[in-house]
Protein backbone atom coordinates (compact mmCIF):
# COMPACT_ATOMS: atom_id res chain seq x y z
CA UNK A 1 0.00 0.00 0.00
CA UNK A 2 1.29 3.53 -0.74
CA UNK A 3 0.18 5.98 1.86
CA UNK A 4 1.60 10.15 2.79
CA UNK A 5 4.47 9.17 5.55
CA UNK A 6 3.80 10.12 9.33
CA UNK A 7 6.17 11.23 12.39
CA UNK A 8 5.49 7.62 12.97
CA UNK A 9 7.50 6.60 10.06
CA UNK A 10 10.51 8.60 11.00
CA UNK A 11 12.66 5.28 12.84
CA UNK A 12 11.77 2.59 10.23
CA UNK A 13 12.38 5.83 7.20
CA UNK A 14 15.59 7.16 8.72
CA UNK A 15 17.02 3.08 8.35
CA UNK A 16 15.79 2.99 5.23
CA UNK A 17 17.38 6.45 4.27
CA UNK A 18 21.16 5.14 6.20
CA UNK A 19 21.04 1.91 4.70
CA UNK A 20 20.91 3.61 1.50
CA UNK A 21 23.67 6.15 2.36
CA UNK A 22 26.01 3.60 3.37
CA UNK A 23 24.97 1.09 -0.10
CA UNK A 24 26.57 4.63 -1.59
CA UNK A 25 29.79 4.96 0.94
CA UNK A 26 30.33 1.34 -0.38
CA UNK A 27 30.39 2.27 -3.86
CA UNK A 28 31.44 5.11 -4.20
CA UNK A 29 33.90 5.87 -0.97
CA UNK A 30 35.37 9.18 -2.53
CA UNK A 31 32.14 11.08 -2.50
CA UNK A 32 30.10 9.59 0.36
CA UNK A 33 30.85 9.88 4.63
CA UNK A 34 28.82 8.81 7.09
CA UNK A 35 27.02 12.14 8.45
CA UNK A 36 26.72 13.12 12.00
CA UNK A 37 24.74 10.87 14.84
CA UNK A 38 20.91 11.57 13.96
CA UNK A 39 20.96 12.80 10.99
CA UNK A 40 18.81 10.52 9.37
CA UNK A 41 16.06 11.11 11.71
CA UNK A 42 16.72 14.88 11.46
CA UNK A 43 16.13 15.08 7.85
CA UNK A 44 13.33 12.89 7.98
CA UNK A 45 11.60 15.11 10.64
CA UNK A 46 12.42 17.83 8.07
CA UNK A 47 10.71 16.36 5.24
CA UNK A 48 7.62 15.01 6.62
CA UNK A 49 7.22 19.13 8.09
CA UNK A 50 8.33 20.83 4.93
CA UNK A 51 4.81 21.98 3.73
CA UNK A 52 6.28 21.29 -0.01
CA UNK A 53 7.46 18.29 0.66
CA UNK A 54 5.50 15.03 0.06
CA UNK A 55 6.53 11.51 1.56
CA UNK A 56 5.15 8.65 0.19
CA UNK A 57 5.76 5.43 1.84
CA UNK A 58 4.93 1.98 0.65
CA UNK A 59 3.92 0.14 3.43
CA UNK A 60 4.54 -3.85 3.99
CA UNK A 61 2.70 -5.79 6.19
CA UNK A 62 2.40 -2.88 8.54
CA UNK A 63 5.71 -1.75 8.28
CA UNK A 64 7.58 0.76 6.07
CA UNK A 65 9.71 -0.97 3.34
CA UNK A 66 10.46 1.99 1.10
CA UNK A 67 9.71 5.89 0.45
CA UNK A 68 10.18 8.63 -2.05
CA UNK A 69 10.71 11.83 -0.93
CA UNK A 70 9.05 14.66 -3.27
CA UNK A 71 9.38 18.48 -3.71
CA UNK A 72 7.18 20.63 -5.68
CA UNK A 73 8.13 23.67 -6.75
CA UNK A 74 5.78 26.76 -8.82
CA UNK A 75 7.81 28.84 -11.04
CA UNK A 76 6.48 32.14 -12.44
CA UNK A 77 9.03 34.31 -14.94
CA UNK A 78 8.00 36.99 -17.21
CA UNK A 79 7.05 35.85 -20.36
CA UNK A 80 6.02 32.48 -19.56
CA UNK A 81 3.33 30.29 -18.27
CA UNK A 82 3.96 29.80 -14.99
CA UNK A 83 5.52 26.09 -14.65
CA UNK A 84 5.10 23.18 -11.76
CA UNK A 85 8.04 21.06 -11.01
CA UNK A 86 8.25 17.83 -9.36
CA UNK A 87 11.67 16.89 -7.71
CA UNK A 88 12.24 14.01 -6.30
CA UNK A 89 14.45 14.34 -3.62
CA UNK A 90 15.42 10.53 -2.98
CA UNK A 91 14.11 7.54 -2.81
CA UNK A 92 14.59 4.15 -1.16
Amino acid sequence: MIRNGEQRDIPRLAAIFRQMHEHHMRIAPDSYTMPFEGYFELEMRSYLSDENMTVLVCERDGEAAAYAALRVCDRESAGRVPLRILYIEHFA
